[in-house]
Formats: structure tokens, sequence, C-alpha cells
């Protein structure tokens, strides 16, 4: 579609600024895709407390798209999306509630496993999938980041620190190495922001 529109030039310089776009339609169409990407995150708020999970609140469940750089979006961890999703009032919860439609919320491949997993209903799981469908997907593993998950395993044992869990330990290695923050409220992570560089959000 071809259009013509005047814009702001200090406006378009800062937006350019901003996303690293090297042509001003770059910049235009990253700003359409945010625009579009916040107001589809921000209907996820309509789903808190009304789909059915397995398991205890706050607890994992039994049983592609790149984002990368300090500000752009906020990892949000399972163990938030599942209190979220059976309606438990967290302040993480609420943090939560706050961001989505205002700022941009990625989900790892790795948390939407454990979460996906967790629903007891298939209607349930095909609307999850449909809501998912609006964040960018952060892939967690790969060669880098095993190698990466392993030396934080390791840095952390050598203070006297146990990660209980590999998988909080994937993600949390994975965000270090994307630059961006993670909403947790599993403490199995606090060890990674106080000595590893992870970022709290």
């Amino acid at each position: 579609m071809r259009t013509n529109i005047v814009i702001d030039d200090q406006l378009m310089r800062d937006a350019m600024q901003a996303s690293g776009a090297r042509t001003k339609r770059e910049a235009f169409e990253i700003g359409l895709r945010t625009l579009v990407r916040l107001e589809q995150q921000k209907r996820i708020q309509a789903f808190r407390g009304r789909l059915s999970r397995g398991g205890r609140p706050g607890e994992p469940p039994p049983g592609p798209v790149p984002c990368r750089g300090r500000g752009s979006v906020t990892v949000v961890d399972s163990s938030v999306w599942i209190d979220f999703f059976n309606g438990v009032s967290t302040p993480e919860v609420e943090r939560l509630d706050g961001l989505l439609g205002s700022t941009p919320v990625a989900i790892g491949d790795l948390i939407l496993v454990k979460v996906l997993q967790g629903f007891r209903h298939d209607r349930d799981v095909a609307t999850a999938r449909q809501l998912f469908r609006a964040m960018p997907l952060l892939t967690m593993l790969g060669p880098q980041n095993a190698y990466k998950a392993a030396g934080n395993y390791r840095s952390l044992h050598s203070r006297g620190i146990t990660v209980r869990k590999t998988i909080d330990g994937i993600i949390a290695t994975a965000c270090i190495q994307a630059t961006v923050p993670l909403l947790f409220s599993d403490r199995d992570f606090q060890p990674y922001v106080d000595h590893l560089g992870l970022e709290a959000a």
C-alpha cells in the first residue's frame, strides 16, 4: 500500500534513533507493528483468572520473533503467568497487568512450554496459544546459551548457591544474554540478579 503522510521531522529522528531503524519507512513500520502488538497484548487482560489450569498457583504446572536489547521488551516467567491465569493477586501479577498494552511483553520458548502444558482443557490451550501469538518469542536454548547456562550454574555453585531447577538457569541465562529484564516470582532467579547481572522487571 502506497501513501503519503506528513510527519514531524524531530519525531521521526527520535523514532529512528530509539528503534535503530535505518530508514524512515522502517521506523514507521516498526511503530505500526509495535502499536498493533501492544493492542493485541492488552486483550490478554480480559483472561486474567479465566483460564482453567492445573497445579497449585505460583508453582510450575505438573507433568518466533527475536527480541534483544535492554528496554525493548520484558520477558515474563511462567511463575507469573500461572498466577495471572489462575486469578491470583500478587505484586508480580499486578505488574504484568500494568505492562500489558503499555510495554512490549515477550515470552521464552521454554516458558511457553511450562505455561501451556498445565491447562486442563484443550479450549483453554487454544485460547492461550492465540493470545501468546501477539508476543515476541525468545529462543532460550542453543549451543551458546547451553555453555553459558552451565557456566552460570557452576559460578553460583562456587559461591555455595545451588540452583534447584536447571530450566530456571537456562531461562535466566537467556535473558542475561539478550539483555532483557525478567518478571518473576520464583525465588530461584534471585541469585542470578544478585550475582550474574539478570535484570528483575
